[in-house]
């Protein structure tokens, strides 16, 4: 697999490459700058309004993630999926430079926006727009047969954005790092414009009408008595994301303390932690997952993930010391990559086609956002 996926990137370097090995190169560029900056905004986040702020940045992004996802989820397939995906990055281009200049004000709620608005980017380019883009290229049975190169290719971008951030960070001030963000916008949206210019898709993007969310919840009730699992879903995505939180809030406040408000020693060991947990995902991934799901099954695959959690919330308790904080880091950001999220995906085959789009935007859209809220205001 290491021997095919490094030949489809050679191929892309040649300018000879299939669709896959285009979207290679896409998904290694988009988890880089998601990575980069992503890292940065936690840096400089957890160095000036400190662990305490989170519980309001977790506030702030369920009340505001509901609206948003409701705006995209209408507009979306309206436009040319690989347009609007560049014009979002042109925007982020922007968006990171006008924020770099607010950055020599000091002001706290700077730090609050460059955190939210870092977040909201993770989200809508690898959950959103990225696997929207995939399906205009790819069937459904060629997705299937062809996603776990594109998790290895995240996986590298990550490993390179994590590696690429160590590095500077001994040199440059994280604030000025910032100022190479739009490299990596420019680099994305070259490859966007080459893939447009180069590749049809499979399907076209069309203009259809979307439900919204209030829509959506009218049928649940329906939904939830015709397919139980439906209700399994929406407690698990509840419990994870409070679950998830609460550790960020705890490792967070550990590293905050740790690192003594030392803004570049902290940028530079979350860099290295991502380049790590990245390798570590790949080897996972191919090693691990594959060979669970085969001879343990979904159902028991589910289990692995809670029980990972239950165990550092028990260090934490016992040693809350900074070797459980990695530990809590590593559980949060490689395991539930690696373990979580492919059950979690597959969970959803138990839903019928004509429901699962509806029942995906209540789940990652409404309840999500909710159990976001939810989690800083038990932190409060």
């Amino acid at each position: 697999m290491l021997r095919s996926l490094t030949g489809t990137f050679l191929d892309f370097l040649q300018g000879k490459g299939s669709r896959l090995s285009h979207f290679l190169g896409l998904a290694a560029s988009i988890m880089a700058l998601n990575v980069f900056t992503y890292t940065l905004a936690s840096s400089l986040f957890i160095t000036h309004a400190g662990a305490d702020g989170l519980p309001i940045s977790y506030i702030l992004i369920g009340l505001v993630a509901i609206p948003l996802y409701t705006g995209f989820s209408q507009i979306l397939d309206r436009f040319s999926h690989i347009r609007f995906f560049q014009y979002l990055l042109l925007g982020g281009i922007v968006f990171v430079l006008f924020m770099r200049a607010l950055l020599s004000l000091s002001d706290l709620p700077v730090y609050y926006i460059i955190y939210i608005g870092s977040y909201f980017q993770w989200t809508l380019h690898n959950d959103v727009l990225l696997p929207t883009l995939i399906n205009d290229y790819f069937t459904s049975r060629e997705y299937n047969r062809k996603i776990h190169y594109i998790t290895m290719s995240q996986g590298i971008g990550g490993l390179l954005g994590g590696s690429l951030l160590s590095l500077l960070s001994h040199r440059v001030s994280t604030q000025d790092l910032l100022l190479g963000v739009p490299i990596f916008y420019g680099i994305a949206i070259a490859q966007f414009s080459y893939l447009r210019n180069s590749k049809d898709p499979v399907s076209k993007s069309k203009a259809k009408s979307s439900s919204s969310p209030i829509e959506n919840i009218k049928v649940l009730p329906m939904l939830w008595k015709r397919y139980p699992i439906v209700g399994f879903l929406v407690t698990s995505i509840l419990l994870w994301i409070i679950l998830y939180s609460l550790a960020e809030f705890q490792y967070y406040k550990i590293y905050e303390q740790a690192f003594d408000y030392d803004e570049k020693a902290l940028t530079r060991f979350l860099g290295i932690f991502s380049a790590i947990g990245n390798i570590l995902q790949l080897l996972l991934l191919y090693f691990g997952t594959r060979f669970l799901l085969d001879r343990v099954g979904v159902v028991r695959m589910n289990l692995l993930y809670p029980l990972t959690t239950l165990i550092g919330f028990i260090g934490l308790a016992i040693f809350p010391l900074f070797p459980t904080a990695i530990f809590l880091h590593f559980n949060n950001a490689t395991l539930d990559n690696t373990i979580n999220q492919p059950a979690h995906e597959l969970n959803y085959n138990a839903i019928p086609h004509n429901f699962m789009g509806r029942v995906r935007s209540l789940i990652n859209g409404v309840f999500y956002s909710l159990g976001v809220a939810l989690s800083g205001v038990l932190l409060l």
